[in-house]
């Protein structure tokens, strides 16, 4: 099923496919802030699933046999250093 476009005309009307609705402008800072705050939200939860994954990788290419310890760097290393 495809997704119904959302349009936000300049008179803050929300249409959602046929559906429509009129927004004070209140409520449309709102829904801007809302959708904001969940998109980076979103985005976060996707950077932290990125880099416990590749913190799992480095860990098993840690403890893989034969190893050369020069060939990559722990996730430590590679985390930004705060002084």
């Amino acid at each position: 099923m495809q997704a119904e476009a959302v349009i936000v005309g300049a008179d803050l009307v929300l249409r959602v496919g046929r559906n429509k609705t009129f927004l004070s402008p209140s409520e449309a800072f709102g829904l801007a802030e809302v959708l904001i705050r969940k998109a980076t939200r979103a985005i976060v939860l996707d950077e932290v699933a990125d880099s416990d994954e590749i913190r799992g990788v480095l860990r098993d290419a840690d403890q893989a046999p034969g190893k050369n310890r020069d060939a990559h760097r722990s996730a430590a290393d590679l985390s930004p250093q705060v002084q």
